[in-house]
């Protein structure tokens, strides 16, 4: 069976031929800032990196490909790109106004 090269990047000569994919999912260790288990809807921050290029640099120096949560493709810095897997992918609510509804 022949591997998929949906997930190949095609400047990526080094990654993919070994794991097949080109690139990483926002997967991370701290709960607040992953989306291992999460419902994309339930994700309230649209501008959050979904999957990004294994390594920067493909494209241009210290550049990444990414897809954010509400599906539009950049190029970013790659320091922004490791800042923003550090930030929440969800917003806290505001709180309520209803005297009504407590925690």
């Amino acid at each position: 069976m022949s591997q998929s090269l949906i997930f190949a990047c095609p400047a990526d000569s080094e990654i993919f031929p070994s794991v097949g994919s080109s690139y990483d999912w926002r997967e991370t260790p701290n709960p607040a800032t992953s989306l291992a288990g999460r419902r994309l809807v339930d994700v309230t921050r649209s501008d959050a990196v979904l999957a990004f290029e294994t390594l920067p640099g493909w494209h241009g120096k210290h550049l990444i490909n990414a897809v954010l949560i509400n599906g539009a493709t950049v190029v970013m810095n790659d320091d922004a790109c490791a800042s923003d897997l550090q930030l929440p992918v969800s917003l806290p609510s505001p709180p309520s106004s209803d005297p009504t509804l407590r925690p």
